[in-house]
């Protein structure tokens, strides 16, 4: 399932149900107040950060909430440090960071793919 928080995108705006074209009727989507219930749920929260983190590809077995930042700042210290772990994209030609969306889809293959 996915859960969203205050201030993020409405899962059941028109134009994210035209866009998920009516994936939302077959994923479990929750709002969050806090993120410790993400925990209290079973999963391991894993933060996206752009360097020092753990490569995505060590996200094996396992159930996981995947912490993605905005593009301009990312998480917060505070957030980061509740987190279990963190995991970096691999970035080639030293480029810095990807669009959250991007990163966000990336991500949730590798942890998808080994389901």
């Amino acid at each position: 399932g996915f859960g969203y928080t205050d201030g993020t995108a409405d899962p059941w705006s028109p134009k994210v149900l035209r866009s998920g074209a009516g994936s939302q009727f077959a994923t479990a989507i929750h709002p969050i107040t806090e993120v410790a219930e993400l925990s209290d749920r079973g999963l391991q929260l894993v933060a996206s950060v752009t360097r020092g983190g753990e490569d995505p590809s060590a996200l094996k077995e396992g159930a996981y909430a995947l912490l993605i930042g905005e593009e301009a700042s990312g998480l917060s210290d505070g957030m980061i440090a509740i987190c279990d772990r963190s995991v970096t994209i691999p970035m080639a030609g030293g480029s810095e960071s990807l669009n959250a969306a991007v990163a966000a889809g990336i991500l949730v293959y590798e942890v998808s793919r080994r389901a």
